[in-house]
């Protein structure tokens, strides 16, 4: 159910790059590398060419360093450079079996 609900927001909202993050991850988590690649590729499109401009100085990089969000979804894709997410993916899934064990 959680997963259709997931896949429902990703449909109707074509920049949830959190959502299609996230799927990318539960396909890895799955070991289904190529679900997991193609969704990567979804929540690139998502976040658009615009998202992290390197070099750039903005309002949002000025307000990113007083809050950061600590959920650990948003540690995962937040720190994702849009190149390949494996050790992105293996710091997330660490840092939720530590979660767990709390």
């Amino acid at each position: 159910m959680a997963r259709e609900r997931l896949e429902w927001a990703c449909r109707t909202n074509p920049r949830a790059v959190g959502g299609f993050f996230l799927r990318a991850f539960l396909a890895w988590r799955g070991g289904d590398a190529d679900a997991s690649r193609a969704l990567l590729s979804r929540a690139r499109e998502a976040r658009g060419e615009d998202w992290k401009p390197a070099g750039a100085t903005a309002e949002g990089d000025v307000a990113g360093q007083l809050h950061r969000d600590p959920t650990l979804l948003s540690v995962g894709w937040t720190a994702w450079d849009g190149g390949d997410a494996t050790p992105t993916f293996e710091l997330l899934a660490a840092r939720i079996e530590r979660a767990s064990s709390l």
